[in-house]
């Protein structure tokens, strides 16, 4: 496409991308690859120094054949968005895809009335690289109703493992990311910064949650290979939420902090005490934290031991990854994990220790932690440093 205009395609049946006025718009290039059958691509190649604002005036073509929009095809880009797609109050989603097997790259979607990209049901779609609800200076705040929603779709990806992958989702009025419905099956949120500027440390809290899911299963936020973590943060609401009933998802690998209420929030009801208990048909199966029985700095070395349950020797936490963060507040007080320390593994019987080289934590500082088996817990309570 060549053109930051709106205008739509002149003839749908000639096969090119063709406004009357004799450009190529994105609006006109949607249309016409929805016209015909097959894989089709956009590139871009618009005139003049960037960066490039495509206002558009009302809801584009939802996406209804597989299609690959690629910002990082534009003559100038290094490795982050600059190429805007500008809404008005009128323009409903910035991208809608319904066809699955689609992906977006490298655009700054902002300040649509509803979501900056929504898909379903159509699954396999892949979204990396993009600002969302930020301009594309990566710092700027420019608000969609919500920044990305998976409605009943599955295997989609948002985000990667590499710095040019990453999403920045941002200053939403509603949340960063929202994946719901029982056909959200296996999606995967990895690498993103979700609340925070490209820098990856100014504040730019979506005004609701950071995450939040419901009804959806297996979704995997985060993981344990290197580049796969999310920093979710500065949430009006909470980081990562899973509302009540079936809903599953795996947390680990993540930074998630300074969020108004909750960090992580199994049943949208606040922090859930431990009951020793996984129970099928609830968040996550309401796993259980852990719980520290000793947190101990000596020099640069922290020992912890503990187990997760309501006591120790419960089995059914055996077998579990616990992670271990640097926390904020008060001993006894919901934790939060800006900074992982390390990580242990539950015997059998649930219980836990291990022995990490450290920096930056002293006694006095507090740790909180959670358990990843099957699914993730909450964080729990915070436990003090004792020299």
């Amino acid at each position: 496409m060549n053109s930051i205009g709106d205008a739509p395609d002149e003839n749908l049946a000639d096969g090119l991308c063709q406004t009357a006025s004799g450009e190529c718009t994105l609006r006109a290039a949607i249309q016409q690859a929805n016209a015909r059958a097959g894989v089709d691509d956009i590139w871009f190649n618009l005139s003049g120094p960037g960066p490039y604002t495509i206002t558009i005036g009302s809801p584009l073509p939802a996406i209804t054949e597989a299609l690959n929009i690629d910002g990082r095809t534009q003559p100038g880009w290094v490795s982050a968005p600059i190429v805007e797609l500008r809404g008005l109050p009128t323009s409903g989603n910035g991208l809608t895809l319904t066809a699955g097997g689609s992906s977006v790259r490298s655009l700054a979607i902002n300040r649509f009335s509803s979501s900056g990209i929504a898909i379903g049901p159509g699954g396999g779609n892949i979204v990396e690289g993009n600002y969302i609800g930020i301009g594309t200076d990566g710092f700027t705040t420019a608000a969609n109703g919500s920044g990305i929603r998976i409605d009943n779709s599955a295997g989609n990806q948002i985000g990667g493992t590499t710095p040019e992958a990453r999403n920045v989702i941002g200053g939403n009025f509603g949340n960063g990311i929202r994946i719901w419905g029982a056909a959200s099956v296996g999606n995967r949120v990895i690498g993103n910064y979700i609340g925070v500027a490209a820098d990856g440390m100014t504040p730019r809290g979506n005004i609701d949650d950071g995450i939040d899911l419901m009804d959806s299963t297996n979704t995997e936020i985060g993981g344990t290979n290197p580049g796969e973590g999310n920093i979710i943060a500065y949430s009006t609401d909470i980081g990562v939420v899973l509302k009540p009933g079936g809903t599953t998802a795996r947390i680990p690998g993540n930074a998630i902090f300074a969020n108004n209420n909750s960090e992580i929030d199994l049943g949208n009801n606040g922090p859930t005490p431990n009951d020793g208990l996984l129970i099928p048909g609830t968040a996550n199966q309401g796993i259980d934290t852990p719980v520290f029985t000793t947190v101990w700095l000596s020099g640069s070395n922290l020992t912890v031991s503990g187990y997760v349950g309501s006591a120790p020797g419960q089995t059914a936490f055996g077998g579990a990854r616990v992670e271990i963060f640097l926390s904020q507040g008060v001993a006894g007080a919901p934790g939060e994990g800006q900074l992982l320390l390390g990580v242990a593994t539950t015997a059998a019987d649930g219980t836990f220790g291990a022995t990490f080289s450290v920096s930056g934590v002293s006694a006095g500082n507090v740790i909180s932690g959670t358990a990843t088996g099957a699914y993730t817990s909450e964080f729990s309570l915070n436990a003090l440093v004792t020299p």
